[in-house]
């Protein structure tokens, strides 16, 4: 059961205590200990701020909000802190926020390689189709998949010249990766948790509750089981993906 809301400034104020206890209490308050108390407190100001703009309760506060948030920002370790002192007062509900993925480093990958990925997600029809849509994604734009994994129907335009709305920002889409795209989309049906087929999602990869997304984790592991990899690369992004459209060598 989730309580009545609290004083805005106590949901500021309270948590931030948890920050540098030890230091404190041993007497050993330091310049980091105000750093990071400060740090603490702009994040979970920003994250209310956030979330009152969108008119967000936290008693109606979503997994898909927080996934959101994090594909914007980089800071988990403060919210993650403000969400479980505000779980623990019944102001919201037991969200997760998982640690960034550890099992690779960013590296720069050489031409070859990263064609033979690109190839691999576009034309093998033995990998899952939302592995090859993520790595498609990814490895033609740089998208990290916190933000794969919350793209919604909405974010594919249509017309002669397809498009997928990255942000604000439309980019075109190659023929190959507009037909993967429209699969996932035709596909993109839910389950409930007894069989029955719910109604049609507005996220591209949905999850296995109604009205979540696939978890950005989740993608992540598969994408490394099948192995390709689960980060872009340095030199993966849009200007890359310009040329290798202007190409067509991978089509």
């Amino acid at each position: 059961m989730i309580s009545e809301p609290v004083d805005a400034g106590d949901l500021v104020a309270v948590p931030v205590r948890g920050v540098n206890v030890d230091g404190v209490v041993l007497g050993r308050f330091t310049p980091n200990s105000a750093a990071s108390i400060r740090n603490a407190v702009r994040s979970i100001a920003a994250f209310l701020t956030w979330l009152d703009e969108r008119d967000i309760l936290l008693a109606s506060l979503a997994q898909g909000d927080i996934d959101t948030w994090l594909s914007e920002r980089r800071d988990r370790r403060h919210i993650r802190l403000f969400l479980r002192w505000a779980h623990q007062r019944r102001l919201t509900g037991n969200h997760e926020i998982s640690d960034r993925q550890r099992d690779e480093t960013h590296r720069w990958w050489s031409q070859s390689e990263h064609w033979a990925h690109l190839r691999r997600c576009l034309h093998d029809d033995m990998l899952p189709l939302e592995v090859r849509v993520t790595g498609a994604l990814m490895l033609l734009y740089g998208m990290p998949i916190t933000r794969i994994s919350v793209l919604t129907h909405s974010a594919i335009t249509a017309g002669s010249t397809p498009h997928l709305l990255i942000g604000e920002y439309p980019v075109m889409l190659p023929p190959a990766v507009h037909q993967l795209l429209q699969r996932q989309a035709e596909h993109a049906v839910q389950h409930s948790a007894v069989g029955r087929i719910t109604a049609r999602p507005s996220w591209l990869l949905p999850g296995y509750a109604a009205g979540t997304h696939r978890s950005a984790a989740t993608l992540a592991r598969k994408m490394l089981l099948h192995g390709l990899p689960a980060r872009p690369s340095r030199n993966a992004g849009p200007t890359s993906a310009v040329a290798a459209i202007g190409s067509r060598q991978w089509v």
